[in-house]
């Protein structure tokens, strides 16, 4: 009788298309469709990268020259200020030095003046009058003195005897004891000499001319009234250099420096596109190619593996039909041979059979149970999901090589923000300080030049103020010095002149200490608000490094919604395959309970027998899957098997 199954040999003919290798040349497949389409929306990504760089750095570009554009208007407005303000300062400062200027001239010449006429008439008065009353006086006194003396002289000339006499009786007593002669006539003499002398006494009328004089050595103050012209002139001469003084002429915006605008090519310069995507398809095919060089390998492994399989397979297969012939003799030799069948036919019952020792009791259900969720229809489930899970694994690391180098990008993009508000901070912060210190500088030059001219112009003022006093005062003592007058013309010309031309003094003096200007500068937290501003309204590099991202999130997000659906996939057919364990416990416990029942003793009638087993038929024998011969009637071939897979 020829044979109708399949020996080793032709069995292992089939052995490369297993369903295995299969599943994992299927996962090759697909992990290479994959790959592809990844490179291929790297591809269009790349322009569209390329495109949103240009964009940005047009963008960048503009919003960095944004400090230049402000600050043209900035400069605009400081010249026109500075200059507003120096002209109005110059006009105002050449006001008042006009105002001060003739309140100082009209101040000294309408005192001086209405004091030249107060102390000439005051002084002349009391001139006249002395020199009525002088005159009085010395007629009177000279009348009185021509009077008195005549009556002295009458009284001496009879005095003048008897002294005589007298004299005369003692020059001769005195020659007597000297023997010298005396002339008495000397002392005669002196007496009337001495009378004579008194009858000449006269004031002499010189005191009137002297009186007379005097009025007319009155002070006019004529050195006194060139003062006037002395306090006018440093004022015209700080105007002359006011309208000649340079730093008055009106700032034009050149001078005024601008932001400078930065180099912001950061997009095409700091980032290489296609080096990026260049490295990045390299790193998806090298890994792509390693995972499918990896599942080649173990579908080439799985070949090996069943070759391996198949051939303790046959070995088993003799096995059994050996033990199925040791039991023939057997009462349950029916399901004892089903038993031994589904033993050798389950690699995992046979592995336990032979290495794990279980309980009797529990041995019949765990291998029903193994049986039943290791059928082929279960198992094909299980490695679908299987399978499945670990595509989905794989696709997933490359999903993950890709989202880690477009977060680097994503940074970069992001980082250019950054950049442009540190560069338009810095040139913002520069443009700050230099358009301040040249503010500073025109400051400067207003105080020195401006207010410099009038410190000196008060400076001589003052000294001219001084000179005037000292003067003043040199005159009126060269005049009034060690006379009646000295004090009260001293006390009325300080409290009248002296003491206002003192407060001018001090005035002036005040000025020159403390006049100054200070212009106002640009704030420094002009830089943090234009900044905050800039951050609250920078939209359009926001949207272009948004569109970036988002298109990167949008791609990443369509590959992993792929990627779930694949997921969900495979766990639920891995879901089908854990249901069946479910299902097998549920019958395992169904076929406990009928078995429960079937042991309930029944009455029997009549004695009990066993019968044999009806044969079963070769169509039978086919349909329910064993042999189609009888091992007991006819030889059988050892060399093949008909319980392989």
């Amino acid at each position: 009788m020829k044979k109708q199954f399949l020996n080793y040999y032709e069995i292992l003919s089939q052995v490369w298309f297993n369903k295995y290798t299969i599943i994992l040349v299927l996962m090759t497949i697909k992990i290479y469709l994959f790959t592809n389409s990844i490179l291929s929306n790297l591809t269009n990504f790349k322009a569209y990268t390329e495109s949103i760089c240009t964009s940005l750095d047009t963008y960048s570009t503009v919003i960095a020259s944004l400090p230049e554009q402000l600050s043209k208007v900035i400069n605009h407005m400081v010249a026109s200020t500075l200059n507003s303000m120096k002209m109005q300062s110059l006009k105002m400062l050449m006001t008042i030095i006009t105002i001060i200027k003739s309140l100082i001239v009209f101040y000294i010449d309408i005192f001086l003046g209405t004091y030249i006429c107060i102390l000439t008439a005051a002084i002349g008065g009391t001139v006249d009058f002395a020199l009525d009353s002088t005159q009085s006086v010395l007629k009177s006194v000279n009348e009185t003195i021509i009077s008195v003396s005549e009556d002295i002289q009458d009284g001496l000339n009879g005095l003048s005897k008897v002294i005589n006499t007298l004299l005369s009786g003692v020059d001769k007593v005195k020659s007597f004891f000297t023997n010298q002669d005396t002339d008495s006539t000397e002392y005669v003499d002196k007496v009337n000499l001495s009378i004579k002398a008194l009858q000449n006494i006269k004031i002499p009328n010189s005191v009137l001319t002297d009186i007379d004089n005097f009025k007319d050595k009155v002070p006019d103050f004529n050195e006194l009234q060139n003062t006037s012209k002395l306090v006018s002139k440093p004022f015209e001469i700080i105007t002359q250099e006011l309208n000649e003084s340079a730093h008055f002429k009106n700032i034009t915006v050149d001078q005024l420096k601008l932001a400078s605008t930065p180099p912001v090519n950061f997009c095409s310069n700091s980032l290489d596109i296609d080096k990026f995507y260049s490295n990045l398809a390299k790193k998806v095919q090298f890994t792509s190619n390693i995972i499918i060089i990896v599942l080649l390998i173990m579908a080439m492994f799985a070949i090996a593996s069943l070759v391996v399989v198949e051939y303790f397979k046959w070995r088993k297969s003799q096995r059994m039909i050996n033990e199925i012939l040791a039991d023939k003799n057997q009462e349950s030799y029916f399901v004892s041979t089903r038993n031994i069948m589904n033993k050798y036919n389950s690699s995992l019952i046979y592995y336990i059979e032979k290495f794990v020792t279980i309980p009797p009791s529990r041995k019949d259900n765990l291998y029903w149970l193994l049986s039943y969720i290791t059928t082929p229809y279960s198992l094909t489930v299980l490695i679908i999901g299987l399978a499945g899970l670990f595509t989905v694994m794989l696709q997933f690391i490359i999903l993950q090589i890709i989202l880690k180098s477009f977060k680097s990008l994503t940074t970069e993009l992001t980082g250019f923000k950054t950049q442009i508000i540190t560069l338009m901070d810095n040139a913002t912060s520069s443009y700050i300080k230099e358009t301040n210190s040249y503010i500073g500088s025109q400051q400067k030059s207003i105080n020195d030049e401006l207010f410099g001219n009038i410190r000196t112009a008060s400076t001589s003022v003052n000294s001219t103020i001084n000179d005037f006093l000292m003067k003043m005062n040199t005159t009126i003592n060269s005049v009034f010095a060690n006379t009646p007058f000295s004090k009260p013309v001293n006390t009325l010309v300080y409290c009248t002149i002296g003491r206002k031309l003192i407060k001018i003094e001090q005035g002036l003096t005040w000025i020159v200490e403390n006049l100054s200007v200070s212009l106002p500068q640009l704030p420094k937290n002009l830089t943090e608000d234009f900044m905050t501003n800039y951050s609250k309204d920078n939209h359009g590099i926001h949207k272009l490094t948004d569109n970036v991202t988002s298109g990167i999130t949008f791609l990443l997000d369509t590959y992993k919604k792929s990627l779930l659906i694949e997921l969900y996939i495979s766990s639920a057919i891995l879901g089908i395959w854990i249901l069946q364990i479910i299902i097998g416990l549920t019958l395992i416990w169904y076929r406990s309970s009928s078995n429960c029942k079937a042991r309930k003793p029944e009455k029997i009638q009549g004695e009990p027998t066993i019968g044999n087993p009806k044969p079963l038929t070769t169509e039978q024998r086919k349909e329910y899957g064993y042999p189609h011969i009888d091992p007991f009637n006819e030889k059988v071939d050892a060399s093949s098997s008909i319980y392989s897979l």
